[in-house]
């Protein structure tokens, strides 16, 4: 709960607050890293210091040689969606339903899995070698595949809620948007979710020959094995980003995945969208959000253990106690408050989409007025 109410807020403060949070979320996480870095070498730990430093040294100097002419923009856009989201923020009830599905499926995957494995072996002292690897890969599969469906059901669901806002259908929208996600394109989320998941499935065979190479001492077959995991794994995140697009359209328009998926490619190709996409650094506050959500989710959970710990209660101590009630509320602030935040990374693919079959409307209805200026020339600029 506290991981979904901070992050909830998180997204809210960046409507009246949008300024500070693209730049906290730009250079609080490099900043940290850098302090870890010099506590680290106070400590005496010279090689991960340096390390830290470094790379905190380094994404700073990224940001403001890079990426700074980026922010203005990005700050623009985590303005609209936050504004959609105070609008529509029943939305939230689709993080929590996804925060509880997913890891319920994660579980019953994997309990499935270990009683095959007892089943096979006879017994868990077994050594993992005996059993059938074509059969772990198969559940690995399964997990990959249904997590993959309750993630896009969630995306499809804000992109429906966002695009009725844009275009002001404002009689039940969350319910009209989970019925899209649910029924009417579920197939389609299921079609390219798969796709995703064997792509993931090949790369952990291609992994689990690299170890076993490894393992042999075949260099070269290590060395192929880990050059072909490496194309794998491009692949697979490109054809999961491109996903994205996908499902916004699915939810715009409706239609089949392929339909969806030569829509997309001829809105994006005609419209000027490359260069508008590439100039928003929005992925950066979702995570810095995450970040704060796991947190403070940790933190409630502390102090809860805390308050009803008792010492030497149950054969732990007292600290014990708040240490695991910490790392309980970090994993489960992390599933709740990444979900809201994906809030984010939907709905700016969502509303770009909508202002793309509709430019006019942003400004003449939603009154942003130099945000489309703005849109209009990148994507001017593009053709």
């Amino acid at each position: 709960v506290g991981g979904l109410v901070s992050a909830a807020l998180w997204i809210m403060a960046s409507k009246t607050c949008a300024w500070p949070v693209v730049y906290f979320s730009l250079y609080a996480i490099p900043t940290l890293l850098m302090v870890g870095g010099l506590l680290a070498l106070l400590g005496g730990s010279i090689h991960a210091g340096i390390m830290l430093c470094l790379l905190g040294g380094l994404m700073i100097a990224l940001t403001m040689c890079c990426w700074a002419h980026y922010i203005p923009f990005t700050i623009e856009i985590v303005q609209m969606v936050a504004t959609a989201f105070s609008e529509r923020s029943e939305m939230v009830v689709i993080s929590a339903i996804g925060g509880f599905v997913g890891p319920l499926w994660i579980t019953l995957v994997v309990l499935g899995y270990l009683a095959y494995y007892v089943k096979l072996t006879g017994g868990m002292s077994a050594d993992s070698s005996d059993g059938d690897s074509g059969a772990s890969y198969l559940f690995f599969f399964v997990l990959m595949w249904g997590s993959g469906v309750i993630g896009n059901v969630s995306h499809m669901a804000y992109c429906g809620v966002f695009s009725r806002w844009y275009f002001e259908e404002d009689e039940a929208p969350l319910l009209k948007s989970l019925h899209v996600a649910t029924v009417t394109s579920f197939g389609s989320i299921c079609f390219g979710t798969m796709i995703v998941a064997v792509i993931n499935t090949v790369e952990a065979v291609l992994r689990g020959v690299r170890h076993a190479a490894q393992e042999d001492g075949n260099i070269v077959g290590c060395v192929i094995a880990l050059i072909m995991e490496a194309v794998i794994s491009c692949i697979g995140d490109l054809m999961e980003y491109f996903n994205q697009w996908v499902y916004a359209m699915c939810a715009l328009r409706g239609g089949s995945f392929c339909d969806s998926a030569r829509g997309t490619c001829t809105l994006i190709s005609c419209t000027g969208m490359k260069a508008i996409i590439g100039d928003v650094l929005i992925d950066r506050v979702v995570t810095f959000g995450f970040l704060l959500a796991a947190v403070a989710g940790s933190g409630v959970a502390a102090l809860s253990g805390l308050l009803t710990a008792e010492g030497g209660g149950g054969g732990l101590s007292r600290g014990e106690v708040i240490g695991a009630c910490g790392l309980v509320g970090l994993v489960s602030a992390g599933i709740s408050g990444g979900g809201v935040m994906s809030i984010m990374g939907s709905g700016t693919k969502a509303i770009l989409m909508c202002w793309a079959e509709d430019p006019d409307r942003l400004h003449q209805e939603h009154g942003f007025e130099a945000l489309h200026t703005e849109l209009n020339n990148k994507a001017r600029e593009w053709k």
